[in-house]
């Protein structure tokens, strides 16, 4: 009896085009995707839905209705710096050092993140660890996009930041000011808060994943402990951030659900033309290379 080709051997013919293995254009594409992903939040702007500005617009929304209460809580912390939560967050606020020059909310900023993202990248690819790739590198393009989105703000609108202002949250004005008035919006919280919602959407992190978010948190309400940002400021640059990461990571799946489909078809095609050979040696062009058998019937 004719046995049924063993379509096992194409699989597994084909394992090494997984994206885990590291090659030169597997490196290439990272990048190449990460650069898209970039390009896609900067130019969202012109391909938004109305479904889109209305949510942006419900945030605006929220924003304007929490400035009323900037000043009470900005006072309330000033007023509780030995509260329990206000001390639970002391290891994450700028007088906190763990080495000389160096403190935990520097991981919400580019001496945090660039070098994080960038270990995680290399170590990724010496373990042939897909997932680690891309985090690192991920995280790395969000704190790029975040970075220049605020900077692009910062020069546009300025906001005194409580400690410069503790009487009055409502010092805004065009364009820009110096470093004491880019309180609008905080930028640590978005940095962090997009690459966490990232990871959460993007891969399945269970409990752990949850508890991340404990983190942008955290380092929000330091922020706002040091002065550096009113309570509607660090909600929206967690909602940004937010929204970032996790549309980066739909596109992230998006991609991987194309790649999967295309490795499916070949396999299967490879099995097919292994079907209709001659038992013996088989050898079938694939792409760039080519797939390479033994058919045996029996």
């Amino acid at each position: 009896m004719r046995s049924r080709i063993l379509a096992l051997l194409a699989a597994a013919i084909l394992a090494p085009a997984l994206p885990a293995q590291v090659t030169w254009r597997g490196v290439g594409d990272d990048f190449a995707h990460t650069g898209s992903d970039i390009w896609y939040v900067w130019t969202s702007p012109f391909h938004a839905s109305g479904r889109d500005w209305l949510g942006a617009g419900g945030v605006m929304l929220g924003f304007g209705a929490l400035t009323p209460v900037d000043k009470p809580v900005a006072q309330w912390i000033a007023s509780h710096q030995v509260s329990v939560i206000i001390r639970a967050i002391g290891p994450l606020r700028a007088s906190h050092f763990i080495a000389r020059g160096i403190t935990l909310g520097n991981l919400a900023t580019i001496e945090g993140i660039l070098p994080l993202g960038g270990a995680a990248y290399v170590i990724g690819l010496a373990s042939h660890d897909a997932p680690l790739r891309e985090g690192g590198l991920t995280c790395i393009g969000l704190l790029e996009t975040s970075v220049t989105t605020r900077e692009v703000v910062y020069r546009t609108v300025a906001r005194k930041r409580p400690y410069s202002s503790p009487d009055d949250q409502y010092r805004i004005s065009i364009p820009g000011g110096d470093s004491t008035a880019h309180s609008f919006f905080s930028g640590h919280s978005a940095n962090v808060m997009s690459c966490v919602s990232f990871l959460n959407n993007r891969f399945d992190l269970g409990g752990a994943g949850a508890l991340l978010y404990l983190l942008p948190a955290g380092i929000g309400l330091a922020r706002m402990a040091d002065g550096a940002h009113w309570l509607s400021d660090t909600a929206l640059g967690l909602t940004f951030g937010y929204a970032i990461g996790t549309n980066v990571a739909r596109r992230s799946l998006d991609r991987k659900r194309r790649l999967d489909e295309r490795q499916r078809e070949a396999v299967e095609n490879a099995a097919a033309r292994v079907a209709g050979s001659a038992p013996g040696l088989v050898l079938i062009p694939e792409g760039r290379g080519a797939t390479i058998g033994f058919k045996v019937v029996f």
